[in-house]
């Protein structure tokens, strides 16, 4: 069984919580006497699957607060996405990472094995999102209020857990940071997607019929250089001169491939 650094995304604050909790930070915030972090801290231990946890949080807040033996302090950056990316290059830019959002207290181990099962079923990927059926998060938690997007196989929120590849988080960075501002616009996520479309019709469609480079037609560890939009093998990509190179799984090459 494979184990795995955890970073426990923490700097989320929220006025209103004031009034009830008596303090604005989701993670110290207490349910029946304990915090929330302590709820999901121990479902992360209750899942086996653990090597390090890093809280990622605002060192000025968790000043006083007792932590658990083991949990490790990275501060938080101005938005999640940074914060993810500081948080990797504490764990040092190794390995796949499980980020745990602060505010999911009903989180037990069965559900991250589950989550962790599914994504080594995938292994050619390099991040990976559970997606909840409305009608299953509804009846669990009917009085919840949540974002849904929908899609043919019908209504879907997301389970606040993602699994990614360490690497690709810093490439990634400032689509990561677009994608946060438009979490509640699903419309505007999927803009994207007709973008290319649109660029593929004005004569700017990607090279995607194999590595541009060596010629083998399936690229072995496929990228995508950016710059040049062309399609290639990660040992060839000293061939392809200057700027980035996005690693690409096969999920993201067949949505490209569309």
């Amino acid at each position: 069984m494979e184990k795995y650094n955890v970073v426990i995304l923490a700097g989320g604050r929220c006025p209103w919580l004031k009034e009830f909790a008596g303090t604005d930070v989701r993670c110290l915030a207490k349910i029946n006497g304990k915090r929330m972090l302590d709820y999901i801290i121990e479902a992360i231990h209750e899942s086996g699957r653990v090597k390090r946890i890093l809280l990622a949080i605002d060192p000025a807040v968790i000043c006083g607060e007792e932590l658990p033996e083991g949990v490790e302090l990275c501060e938080a950056a101005q938005d999640l996405p940074s914060t993810a990316d500081k948080a990797v290059a504490a764990l040092g830019y190794k390995g796949k990472v499980l980020f745990v959002c602060d505010d999911i207290p009903f989180l037990h181990g069965a559900a991250i094995n589950d989550f962790l099962d599914k994504c080594e079923a995938r292994p050619g990927g390099n991040s990976y999102y559970p997606l909840i059926p409305k009608e299953v998060c509804e009846a669990a938690f009917p009085n919840a209020k949540r974002t849904y997007a929908k899609t043919k196989e019908g209504l879907f929120t997301g389970g606040n857990i993602m699994m990614m590849d360490a690497e690709v988080i810093p490439a990634a960075l400032a689509k990561g940071r677009e994608i946060f501002a438009k979490r509640k616009k699903p419309l505007e996520l999927v803009k994207g997607a007709f973008e290319l479309k649109a660029m593929c019709l004005a004569g700017y469609e990607p090279m995607l019929e194999g590595c541009e480079v060596c010629g083998r037609e399936i690229p072995e560890q496929p990228r995508f250089h950016l710059r040049e939009g062309i399609f290639h093998c990660a040992s060839c990509k000293g061939g392809m001169g200057d700027g980035v190179s996005m690693p690409l799984d096969e999920y993201v090459l067949r949505s490209m491939e569309h």
